[in-house]
């Protein structure tokens, strides 16, 4: 079973730390260079037998069973475009796709996402801190507030970075709150 990450990223260090210890045969790093992708290894220290740097050529010559998308947001929709039909399983680091560039219309693109692939998945930590905060702090008095500080490393500022946080904060509630769904409008 083979697994690629694409991008070379903080937050895809963390993912490789995690996924190269579940048994897979090959593992690509893929950036737009493949020099980078080496690099990025080294950097990294993710010397390994089964630990390759490569470019998107690497989708012609290999199938993957997971895939995963640790890119700058603006740019998950061209790899999910370049990749939905594959029938890979799929990981996109959170948000999907940026709202900054699709604004309220996001919810047809990723219709026509899921279309084309249905094993798209997003990962929401914060859903499982809300788990494990729900079974710790049992209470019957009603949540009258929720507030939430983040101090983040990375490079994104203003607008940027709400669009980075917010599904952070989303998950959170919804497990919190016991949303069951909620729409587009609702937000």
């Amino acid at each position: 079973m083979n697994f690629v990450i694409i991008g070379t990223s903080k937050i895809a260090r963390i993912h490789l730390e995690h996924i190269r210890n579940y048994g897979f045969k090959e593992i690509y790093v893929v950036s737009r260079y493949k020099a980078r992708a080496k690099k990025f290894i080294k950097n990294n220290n993710f010397f390994n037998k089964n630990i390759y740097p490569a470019d998107m050529n690497i989708f012609k010559v290999k199938k993957f069973k997971l895939i995963d998308i640790c890119v700058n947001t603006n740019l998950h929709h061209i790899y999910l475009n370049k990749l939905s039909k594959l029938k890979s399983s799929i990981i996109v680091e959170k948000p999907i796709v940026s709202i900054g560039i699709f604004k309220n219309k996001f919810h047809n693109y990723l219709e026509k996402i899921f279309k084309k692939n249905k094993k798209i998945f997003v990962p929401y930590p914060m859903y499982n801190l809300a788990e494990s905060f729900l079974r710790e702090f049992k209470s019957k008095k009603k949540i009258n507030k929720i507030e939430f500080f983040f101090f983040t490393g990375g490079k994104n500022q203003f607008d940027d970075i709400s669009y980075d946080l917010l599904p952070h904060i989303l998950s959170f509630l919804i497990k919190v709150l016991k949303i069951k769904e909620f729409k587009t409008n609702d937000l």
